[in-house]
């Protein structure tokens, strides 16, 4: 399995919208698309701004495929304008 971590800093007026686009539109992309086991956006208790979408994938190949095929560039735009900073992390489990 592959583990896929990306850590974003929402705007403040923005943290509705972010949640709602990831439920509404990330997710069941996500679940249509090959390798992806599991997909969640968890969100910091201490500031709501901090969430981290967090996927789970069969193989990197899997996940390497999500990216490099634009589907990961597609979502990510239609994000961007809720967010102030990103950061990735990516972790091969065994």
């Amino acid at each position: 399995m592959y583990l896929r971590l990306v850590q974003f800093k929402a705007k403040v007026e923005e943290v509705a919208n972010l949640q709602a686009l990831y439920s509404g539109t990330i997710i069941p992309t996500l679940q249509g698309t090959p390798g992806c086991l599991y997909a969640c956006l968890m969100q910091s208790s201490a500031d709501p701004q901090d969430v981290v979408s967090m996927t789970l994938w069969e193989t990197q190949v899997d996940a390497e495929a999500y990216m490099q095929g634009g589907l990961f560039d597609h979502l990510m735009k239609q994000v961007q304008p809720l967010l102030a900073e990103t950061t990735e992390w990516r972790v091969g489990l065994s």
